[in-house]
C-alpha cells in the first residue's frame, strides 16, 4: 500500500451570480408617464389653438404667448427628466453588473502518491 501525501493548491476565478441584465424596459416603464403628460400637453395646446384661432385681439395674442413659452420650458423640462431616467437606468445597470460578480479563490488539497 502506497503512502499519500497532499498538496495545497489554489484556484482564482470570477464567480457571475445571476445573468446580464440589459434593463431595457426599464426607462421606457419610467418615462411612459412623462410620455403620457406630452400627449395631454399637446391636446391642450390643439384646443387652445383651435380656441384662439377663432379670436383675435391682444388678449388672445397675450394668452398664445404666454402658451407658447411654458409649453416650450415643460416639453425642456419633460425632456430633461427622461434622459435623466435614462442615465439613471444606466448607472443603476452599471452598478448591479458590478454585484453581480465577485472574485473567488478556491483553495482545495490534491492528494500525491508516494513512491
Amino acid at each position: 500500500m502506497s503512502d499519500f501525501s497532499s498538496i495545497t493548491e489554489k484556484v482564482h476565478t470570477t464567480y457571475r451570480f445571476l445573468s446580464e441584465d440589459e434593463m431595457n424596459g426599464k426607462s421606457s416603464n419610467l418615462n411612459k408617464p412623462l410620455e403620457d403628460v406630452l400627449e395631454d400637453i399637446n391636446r391642450l395646446g390643439n384646443l387652445l389653438k383651435e380656441e384662439l384661432d377663432n379670436q383675435n385681439g391682444a388678449i388672445s395674442k397675450k394668452i398664445e404667448g404666454e402658451w407658447n413659452n411654458k409649453e416650450k420650458k415643460i416639453k425642456t423640462s419633460i425632456s430633461h427628466m427622461k434622459e435623466e431616467n435614462i442615465s439613471h437606468v444606466q448607472t443603476y445597470r452599471n452598478i448591479t453588473e458590478e454585484l453581480r460578480t465577485q472574485e473567488i479563490t478556491l483553495y482545495y488539497k490534491r492528494m500525491i502518491p508516494s513512491f
